[in-house]
């Protein structure tokens, strides 16, 4: 099942500490899987909830920390959007966490944001609407808010 056109945006922004603390959790992951939710406010990923492999193995802990992160989250006006994942996640991983998604949520991610550590000095980030990845959208990094 892939997420409603309509709900994929053609460009998503994240906020720079956000992406720069989602590096430093892929380098510290690697090689091991490395994925869990993003979460937005506006078109602006604000923030992102990692997700462990024993959290993920049980689906009655997962499902009540999905809950318990979404109602924190709209306390800041702020809900969860997406999928994070790095390259050496299992495939039935990232099924499993979109299926808990969408049964906890009631809908499918509006994107996946894949990280790619594989190349020397530097980590690829690439969003994309679909979990196979192959739909690509744009991602934009903007300067955290000052103040």
């Amino acid at each position: 099942m892939q997420p409603h056109p309509e709900k994929s945006p053609p460009a998503i922004s994240i906020r720079r500490h956000c992406m720069q603390k989602l590096l430093h959790a892929v380098i510290i992951h690697e090689p091991q899987n490395c994925f869990g939710l993003l979460a937005k406010g506006g078109n602006i990923v604000e923030t992102y909830l990692d997700v462990t492999q024993k959290l993920l193995s049980s689906e009655q802990e997962m499902v009540a920390c999905i809950r318990q992160q979404q109602a924190e989250l709209a306390l800041r006006q702020q809900h969860i959007c997406a999928i994070y994942h790095n390259t050496h996640a299992s495939e039935s991983d990232i099924a499993r966490l979109t299926n808990l998604y969408r049964s906890v949520l009631g809908e499918m991610p509006e994107c996946y944001l894949a990280l790619d550590p594989d190349h020397p000095g530097r980590i690829d980030a690439r969003l994309y609407s679909d979990r196979a990845c192959t739909q690509g959208i744009g991602l934009e990094m903007v300067e955290d808010a000052a103040g």
